[in-house]
């Protein structure tokens, strides 16, 4: 990497009194693999109490600062500045998978500069441009939105719509992440949104929401009452949904061209929310029977709209947190 042993080293320089010997073992370790892999870590801040085990699902509240390697240290994200600090669930998927690394080498409190070798930051305008529509940074610039088509080929010709995250895109380099890790919580130590359950933690979650909904009821909290049914109602609908398009599947084994088959399936993976699968469904049914294309487009304008809408939502609900 091209970074002194005597300003990052492959384990920590903290003296870990709280940590027992097999811990101290596994973190060492854990450094040592990040720096085989071009990323160097400096401990700013000593943390507090074990290292967290980070099974998935587990829930780090951190917050984030990216500089340049060049002499001025040239800030271009820094998460302080934001409403709320950055969430990320270990598992999930993050498009970012250099900061989960790091973040795993990481106690509760913990403060630490990781340099990662531009190989591993590609993606970082990206995500930084997703995580600034979030959190509203510059909302008074201007910026392009590719198609669904040609949105690559569109980035290329007018860029992210930041200046130093275009410089980014045409210079790619190493950069630095100084992290802080604010709180960690155990999958089962917080309150999942609906989106970061598993199909059994979703079954699960409808009687206790009926209960919860029975017992403000009966405390003649009305609204409130509602709102858990609603959201009951809402997750055995998405149930009874997700099992539609497996049934059809079933039918469509035997007779692929099936039309009304596949036209129910692309309806039934709209209401999954399977968007990619309903689209190939529908256009399916466009190439098999073209009389059928107006009915196909009034339920591709229903996916668009779902799709507008679901965007909208995950910017308010996700905010400080990026999958």
């Amino acid at each position: 990497m091209g970074t002194s042993e005597s300003k990052f080293s492959r384990g920590s320089n903290c003296n870990l009194t709280s940590v027992d010997s097999v811990n101290k073992i596994i973190m060492t370790d854990l450094i040592a693999k990040l720096y085989e892999q071009g990323i160097a870590k400096k401990l700013l801040g000593c943390g507090k109490g074990d290292l967290p085990e980070y099974a998935d699902g587990t829930k780090i509240i951190f917050h984030y600062r990216t500089t340049k390697c060049d002499d001025e240290k040239t800030v271009i994200d820094d998460s302080r500045k934001h409403e709320k600090p950055m969430e990320l669930i270990i598992g999930k998927k993050f498009k970012l998978e250099v900061w989960e690394d790091c973040l795993k080498t990481m106690r509760d409190k913990e403060r630490a500069l990781f340099i990662a070798d531009t190989k591993h930051v590609m993606g970082y305008p990206h995500v930084s441009k997703s995580l600034r529509g979030i959190f509203g940074k510059d909302k008074n610039h201007e910026h392009h939105e590719g198609g669904h088509c040609c949105g690559m080929m569109a980035m290329a010709e007018q860029g992210l719509g930041y200046p130093d995250l275009d410089d980014l895109v045409k210079n790619p380099q190493p950069l630095e992440f100084t992290l802080e890790i604010l709180n960690v919580q155990t999958p089962n130590g917080y309150e999942k949104d609906t989106w970061a359950m598993s199909e059994e933690e979703r079954t699960d979650r409808i009687p206790v929401l009926k209960e919860e909904g029975n017992a403000l009821y009966a405390e003649k909290k009305y609204g409130e009452a509602a709102e858990k049914y609603g959201e009951a109602l809402g997750l055995l609908e998405q149930k009874v949904l997700k099992e539609k398009p497996e049934h059809l599947s079933t039918v469509l084994k035997r007779d692929p061209d099936n039309v009304k088959a596949l036209f129910r399936r692309g309806r039934a993976h709209v209401g999954a929310w399977n968007p990619v699968e309903a689209r190939e469904d529908f256009n399916r049914v466009i190439e098999l029977d073209s009389t059928l294309s107006g009915a196909v487009k009034k339920e591709i304008k229903i996916l668009d709209d779902k799709q507008k809408l679901k965007d909208e939502n995950d910017k308010q609900k996700l905010k400080g947190l990026f999958s």
